[in-house]
């Protein structure tokens, strides 16, 4: 049923489109949080899985389940030997939080700056830059599991939403998305992208592309 209404209010969209009525996108002045608090609709799906190139942690903070996010591109939570010597993250919230109530004059103590617990060098965010990024254990395993998502799926009626994907890494996210809808015809692939709403010719027909304010967009939903 959510599948259902989500594509019936966008194709809504795009009819009144077709139509000559003005839908001009609004850049959203919300906080990001809040934006993410409304993706809560799907996850309320049986069958969901979130893949993302975002590093800033907000759909676990919106409650979604950790096992059914992949982080491709790093994890602010994490932090990592910056060398890395070793491959291997590690939580960081509780050092941060630390750091936060003893910070003064935009500085921390000696004593909470980390350091790499293998090494000794000063650790960096868990984030793909260079050819120092760390892949743990953590990172494969969230990897199969939505490898293993997509092969029970491929063939069945599923939505590939995408939600705001640039031109920066469309290899992650927006086509594979494209193809994996081009090669099943009881899939639908739908765009909310304010400016960048858009996609390949061959699979038109299963597309419902929406040049809109994501915010707005999920408000309507629920």
């Amino acid at each position: 049923r959510l599948w259902k209404k989500s594509v019936e209010y966008m194709a809504g969209i795009m009819k009144n489109r077709q139509a000559g009525n003005d839908y001009q996108g609004v850049q959203s002045a919300m906080q990001l949080c809040d934006t993410h608090s409304r993706t809560n609709y799907f996850r309320a799906a049986a069958e969901n899985f979130v893949l993302t190139t975002n590093v800033d942690h907000q759909f676990q903070l919106a409650g979604f389940d950790k096992k059914r996010i992949f982080y491709t591109q790093g994890d602010y939570g994490l932090w990592q030997c910056s060398e890395p010597c070793h491959q291997k993250t590690y939580d960081n919230e509780e050092a941060v939080r630390q750091m936060i109530e003893q910070q003064k004059d935009m500085k921390v103590p000696t004593e909470l700056i980390p350091h790499c617990p293998v090494c000794g060098k000063p650790v960096s965010m868990n984030l793909r830059c260079g050819d120092t990024f760390v892949q743990d254990n953590g990172w494969y395993e969230a990897n199969q599991r939505y490898s293993d998502f997509v092969r029970r799926h491929e063939k069945l009626h599923i939505l590939y939403l995408e939600l705001g994907v640039g031109a920066n890494t469309p290899v992650i996210i927006k086509f594979p998305f494209w193809r994996a809808t081009a090669q099943n015809e009881k899939a639908v692939y739908a765009c909310i992208n304010f400016g960048e709403a858009s996609c390949p010719k061959e699979i038109e027909k299963q597309s419902i592309c929406i040049d809109e304010d994501i915010k707005k967009v999920l408000s309507a939903l629920v």
